[in-house]
């Protein structure tokens, strides 16, 4: 059973989402519901080297830290 999370975007990431192309767009606000039910084998989640519980999801040449 997994767990759900609640996923919440900086103002500063959302201002960069809505610039991004509706292709783009769409992409990554797929991904990032599926971030709800992490793990995911799906996904492919780094843990970032030196910082304390800290992940990137890497979606083509974007990066989605959390």
């Amino acid at each position: 059973m997994s767990e759900t999370w609640e996923i919440y975007l900086h103002k500063r990431a959302a201002k960069f989402l809505n610039k991004r192309t509706l292709t783009d767009k769409q992409r990554l606000l797929e991904k990032i519901g599926l971030l709800a039910d992490y793990p995911n084998p799906q996904l492919d989640v780094k843990k970032l080297v030196g910082q304390a519980d800290s992940y990137r999801l890497r979606v083509g040449d974007y990066r989605i830290i959390f």
